[in-house]
């Protein structure tokens, strides 16, 4: 869409072509072009995160919440909320191929150990952060957080990664208030002005104001009645002299 909105711009500049400035003549298109990628920001946001080239903070390697509500790591992903429910992974998972194959075992390689190294870091209790290192994580304590982790199914609370109870913008993140509504809506407003001046919507405006008032005659007389809808009428002539008649009273 926003393809076509920028051709239509480019399009309507023979239109323009008598303006004054070179400000003047491009500036609608230029604020349209600057708007296409701003409106496109949150968009691409949610793309790269899909596809894993710009993860969000949880269940991966790039920026592990490992049992964490939220840690210094997240702040660099793609997570649009402040996340404020655990990531819970299951040792399985966290154990396989899918993100530290063989971190929990009690013969894990030094490789593996400098992983737990580097997620301890990301725990700021000391007593975590040690135990994290000796390959044990913090447990979950899944009633507190309701019905959050309850399979509604089985009945039974289920080891899962999540991050927001309600996704509203009183839980979003930095990232979340940049791409969400900075960047969205600083495009929409640069994406609205280009238009409206492109369609040079003040003159067309000033210009029906002025056919208006000329459809209503808006002109007011020293009266203040509009001119034309009053015409002088001479004033009635009273006569106050005695009647006379023929009645026999005089009168």
């Amino acid at each position: 869409m926003m393809i076509i909105v920028d051709a239509f711009m480019i399009h309507t500049l023979k239109q323009r072509r008598r303006e004054p400035t070179a400000w003047r003549k491009y500036g609608p298109m230029i604020l349209c072009f600057i708007a296409t990628p701003l409106i496109l920001a949150e968009p691409m946001r949610h793309i790269l995160g899909d596809t894993g080239l710009w993860q969000w903070c949880g269940d991966n390697t790039d920026f592990p919440r490992v049992n964490q509500t939220w840690n210094e790591g997240c702040y660099g992903s793609s997570t649009e909320y402040l996340c404020d429910v655990p990531c819970c992974i299951p040792q399985s998972e966290l154990n396989s191929t899918a993100m530290y194959p063989g971190i929990l075992d009690d013969d894990r390689s030094p490789a593996m150990q400098e992983e737990l190294d580097t997620l301890s870091k990301l725990f700021p209790n000391p007593v975590d952060a040690q135990n994290v290192k000796l390959g044990i994580f913090p447990e979950i304590d899944f009633a507190q957080y309701g019905d959050t982790f309850l399979n509604s199914t089985s009945g039974e609370y289920e080891c899962t990664c999540q991050c927001v109870v309600h996704e509203n913008m009183f839980h979003l993140a930095p990232v979340g208030w940049i791409f969400t509504v900075t960047l969205t809506y600083l495009g929409f407003i640069g994406l609205a002005i280009g238009s409206l001046w492109n369609a040079n919507i003040v003159q067309k405006c000033s210009k029906m104001k002025k056919e208006w008032r000329a459809l209503r005659g808006t002109r007011r007389g020293p009266s203040g009645l509009e001119e034309g809808s009053y015409r002088p009428v001479a004033a009635p002539t009273l006569n106050f002299a005695a009647p006379t008649g023929d009645c026999p009273d005089g009168n």
